[in-house]
């Protein structure tokens, strides 16, 4: 079986979003146009508290792309985006028709930045998914190519030696439609 991991498809990282991704949509666009040829797709998403510790809008006097020390701990301060339950944080409208066969939230801790939960939620969550439906080949599209895909493939290194990060141009190309 193959699976599509798909990092970060929320409306926050696309066109008008608080930290838009250029060709953000357009590569949802070509992912769910794709996601026809694999068996099982899993949404991994940044799902924060309004008052996360990354969030410069949560430490005074403090600015986005700044670094802090927050007890002994270097973070560097980010926009507010994907807060639970609002609007950016939801799945883009271009992913509506994607079935995800599972979610996985990241940075819902409000003192645990989005890549240190990663491995925490592979050994629970995500590992025994793949066991239980005997997934053989792993393809990962992300939005924000940033620590999570980075760590993210290490750890699905170990188990899928072949593992993809598809770009728009990739996918173009992987299945081309027909004309």
């Amino acid at each position: 079986m193959k699976a599509l991991i798909l990092i970060n498809p929320q409306i926050d990282f696309t066109a008008g979003g608080a930290l838009e991704i250029t060709g953000a949509t357009e590569l949802l666009q070509a992912v769910a146009e794709q996601s026809k040829y694999f068996e099982k797709i899993v949404c991994v998403k940044e799902w924060h508290p309004a008052d996360h510790i990354c969030f410069a809008a949560n430490h005074p006097w403090r600015y986005p792309g700044q670094e802090i020390t927050f007890h002994g701990k270097q973070i560097k301060l980010m926009l507010t985006h994907c807060v639970q339950d609002q609007f950016g944080a939801m799945v883009h409208p271009t992913c509506k028709s994607l079935n995800f066969d599972i979610e996985l939230e990241l940075g819902s801790d409000q003192f645990q930045e989005s890549d240190q939960n990663i491995s925490t939620i592979f050994q629970k969550e995500l590992a025994p998914f793949f066991m239980e439906h005997t997934i053989k080949e792993v393809k990962t599209v992300g939005l924000v190519h940033n620590e999570i895909d980075k760590y993210l493939g290490e750890l699905l290194s170990n188990f899928f030696p072949k593992i993809n990060l598809l770009t728009p141009e990739v996918l173009k190309y992987l299945h081309p439609t027909k004309k």
